[in-house]
């Protein structure tokens, strides 16, 4: 079976002359854009997760961007960039998360930016989760999508890359009513994986030029890598922004998910890799989240003795969300999005109830304060490595 070539290029800086060098490079590599024709209607799909300064590397890059869509009009595209974040979809909302992470920079560019804010529910019957879903019609609406996702760690599902970025075209809080029918992370990936087959963006970017490490995907650590990643299938796209990270298919369950169907190789190296080597762009020791190694109930099966504690090892192994309180300032985010109403505010501060929370970690995603924090138990931590 053969799978899209995927390119890596480097790229040190966002500074405009390296960009352009980087985005130069990747079309010697790939046929990147000799899809575009005049007058197509080209949706950009970047990471806006949340409203933070570039700096912190939450968001993809203005740069990489503005780069981007120059290219796609000098060819005649006419290219809008939008994003549904977390929490609610509106106009209001919209405009603060454009001005923090973009400035002017997308109509300078020649871009616009979407404040469409209407969805609609439509069928998808290849789905294997997803039979049917909603999606905000500015996505609809375009003859192509662009995503350009950020190299990033993620609480639930361990990374996120070009087909977790995907779930930004469900409308606001939409999010948490998915959150809440998939609570299993092999169901969750398997819809994530149902909408990037959806979507089917033409083209997947992926902006590891500074990617985050630890906490993320909002309060992470930045961390340099120094790359660019382009493939036509986002599948393929993310097993090589996985590698950079060190992390094999097996630990990454939307990978998982595609190997399963056939959508990727089993490993990095059965991709046909452009520009430079994988192995000659990796960080060492990048700081991944580890608790999808292995879950309790995995755990307990691979040793049967301990299945009828399977439920007991599960709570000791899973990880979960907990409160700094140092950092709270009780603005009661966190129970606003919280898709299984397990957050109350008591006294000022939210209380988490355990048997409730369906550890979907949106919490911890969307707290503008980063008081909400990933736990791994002791137990966790020394059988989990």
């Amino acid at each position: 079976m053969s799978f899209e070539p995927t390119a890596l290029v480097r790229c040190a800086s966002y500074e405009a002359a390296e960009v352009s060098a980087a985005f130069d490079a990747l079309e010697g590599l790939l046929p990147l854009l000799d899809w575009v024709q005049p007058g197509m209607k080209v949706l950009v799909k970047p990471n806006l997760i949340a409203k933070r300064p570039v700096e912190a590397a939450v968001t993809t890059h203005p740069a990489l961007l503005a780069e981007l869509i120059r290219r796609l009009t000098a060819r005649g595209a006419e290219v809008t960039v939008g994003d549904s974040p977390g929490g609610l979809f509106t106009k209001k909302r919209l405009e603060g998360v454009y001005a923090t992470c973009f400035g002017s920079a997308i109509e300078q560019a020649g871009g616009s930016l979407n404040y469409d804010v209407s969805a609609q529910s439509v069928f998808n019957p290849q789905g294997k989760v997803l039979k049917q879903l909603d999606i905000a019609d500015f996505v609809l609406r375009a003859d192509a999508v662009i995503s350009f996702a950020k190299l990033k760690t993620h609480s639930m599902v361990g990374y996120t890359g070009a087909v977790k970025n995907l779930f930004g075209v469900i409308p606001g809080t939409k999010k948490a009513e998915y959150h809440f029918r998939m609570q299993s992370v092999s169901d969750f990936c398997a819809m994530l994986t149902d909408l990037a087959e959806f979507v089917k963006p033409r083209l997947s970017l992926i902006d590891a030029v500074v990617g985050m490490e630890g906490d993320g995907p909002t309060f992470g650590d930045p961390v340099q890598v120094g790359a660019l990643i382009a493939s036509f299938s986002p599948h393929c796209a993310d097993l090589a922004g996985s590698a950079l990270m060190g992390l094999a298919p097996g630990e990454v369950p939307t990978l998982r998910e595609a190997l399963g169907r056939g959508l990727i190789p089993p490993d990095v190296h059965g991709l046909t890799i452009l520009g430079e080597p994988v192995e000659d762009l990796a960080v060492p020791g990048y700081k991944s989240i580890p608790m999808r190694k292995q879950t309790g109930m995995d755990f307990a099966d691979s040793k049967p003795f301990l299945a009828p504690l399977r439920g007991v090892i599960h709570r000791l192994l899973e990880q979960r969300p907990q409160l700094e309180r140092s950092l709270c300032v009780g603005c009661g985010e966190c129970a606003r999005v919280c898709p299984a109403q397990a957050i109350s505010m008591e006294t000022g501060r939210p209380v988490i109830d355990r048997e409730k929370c369906i550890r979907c970690f949106c919490c911890q995603e969307l707290c503008p304060k980063g008081a909400m924090k990933v736990h791994r138990s002791a137990v966790a931590k020394l059988l989990q490595q």
